[in-house]
């Protein structure tokens, strides 16, 4: 099954192309699934503010979005408003202060504070020590999801909130979420793909967007199924600094995880190095932050809690899987690391999608009870292709 994942799938905002006929492209070329949004907000939808601005990874997404502010948007449709606590406006268009180089930067291009990084038009050619300080202040003055201004075609404010102490009622405090949610074309598209009856998923985008996708599947579709393609429950994360991620935006919250399961959507759980709290029933006594104990009583929440579930390990390249127990010293009382080794060769962890053969024998072995392995072994594809049946029953293509 072909799927498209990507920022600018569907354009830039300042392009002219209509969404509906590029996805109507890619229906023909064969596509069935697609992301609204990646790590950034795009024509069709915010995105999910991703990760806690305490982690490094958190600061380097909002600092993107600051310089995809300056690229892609700035004066194109509004004056974009990032000026610097020192005044210092980074998507100025007027007389810049480069010496030499003075000039004006025009509305596609970003300021630096270096003479090398005058005016630069691509993400590529701003230096690596102007992108080593933006990102160090992703958490504050170069946080783009914050100061992202209202945006045409989208309803409400630009910016961001936070949510409150217990919104959704998992138990999880406050985190960033982005004002966005759906622009007007983004629901043409959504709208559209459900005609076509193409696998509709919720990841990457942001939690106002999720709802009114839940709203158009509901009241204009019966019900139509939404999916989490690669996903966790927020509510089960524990983060430690850049180690393991705290609970975000990205992560569905209670309410997102009954969008899925009540409209007969798969839950993707991604194996990825994660801690969580414990679950009880899981049958997993012992805590290896980043290996398959933490994946299994995740695996063993989300099946208590009534979701379909399947496996997103989402191996590409620098995605990180599910670490080993003897790699992170842990858990090696419990006896075999069952994805340590792939044949003679080491692998640290579940490296890459031929390991799989081994990944229920990881589970038994640390521990999750048989009734849990036996529906993980005999149920996903089945869900799997009942969703899809389900999508294509719908559709009116």
């Amino acid at each position: 099954m072909i799927g498209v994942e990507a920022e600018y799938a569907f354009g830039a905002e300042d392009r002219t192309l209509d969404p509906v006929q590029r996805l109507e492209a890619y229906h023909a070329l064969g596509v069935r699934t697609f992301y609204l949004a990646h790590k950034l907000n795009s024509r069709l939808s915010g995105a999910d503010v991703y990760q806690s601005d305490e982690t490094s990874k958190g600061k380097a997404i909002r600092t993107l979005q600051a310089i995809s502010g300056c690229l892609y948007y700035d004066d194109h449709v509004a004056n974009f408003p990032l000026i610097g606590s020192s005044g210092h406006d980074y998507c100025s268009n007027t007389l810049n202060e480069c010496g030499l180089f003075a000039g004006q930067c025009g509305s596609d291009g970003i300021k630096g504070s270096k003479i090398t990084d005058c005016c630069n038009y691509a993400l590529g050619d701003i230096s690596e020590p102007n992108m080593a300080l933006w990102s160090s202040m992703g958490a504050t003055t170069f946080n783009g999801f914050a100061v992202y201004p209202a945006t045409p075609g989208f309803a409400g404010p630009g910016g961001t909130y936070f949510g409150g102490a217990d919104d959704d009622g998992d138990g999880v405090g406050d985190v960033e979420h982005n004002e966005l949610g759906l622009s007007t074309d983004g629901e043409r598209v959504v709208r559209r793909a459900m005609e076509l009856g193409m696998i509709v998923n919720l990841d990457h985008v942001s939690s106002e967007a999720r709802t009114r996708i839940h709203d158009i599947s509901v009241t204009e579709f019966g019900g139509y199924p939404l999916n989490a393609l690669h996903n966790n429950p927020r509510a089960r994360l524990i983060g430690s600094g850049d180690e393991t991620p705290f609970p975000s935006e990205y992560d569905f919250s209670k309410v997102e995880r009954e969008y899925v399961r009540d409209t007969g959507g798969i839950f993707g759980v991604r194996l990825a190095p994660l801690d969580s709290k414990e679950h009880d029933d899981s049958g997993v006594t012992v805590d290896c932050a980043r290996t398959s104990t933490e994946s299994a009583k995740i695996l063993a929440f989300l099946l208590d809690e009534g979701q379909r579930l399947g496996y997103s390990l989402d191996f590409a390249g620098g995605t990180e899987a599910v670490f080993s127990r003897t790699q992170m010293g842990c858990g090696t009382s419990l006896g075999t690391d069952w994805i340590h080794k792939y044949g003679t060769e080491t692998a640290r962890g579940l490296a890459h999608i031929g390991m799989m053969k081994y990944w229920h024998k990881e589970l038994a072995q640390v521990g999750l009870l048989a009734t849990y392995l036996a529906r993980l072994k005999s149920d996903g594809a089945e869900h799997f292709l009942d969703m899809w049946e389900d999508s294509e029953r719908q559709s009116t293509f």
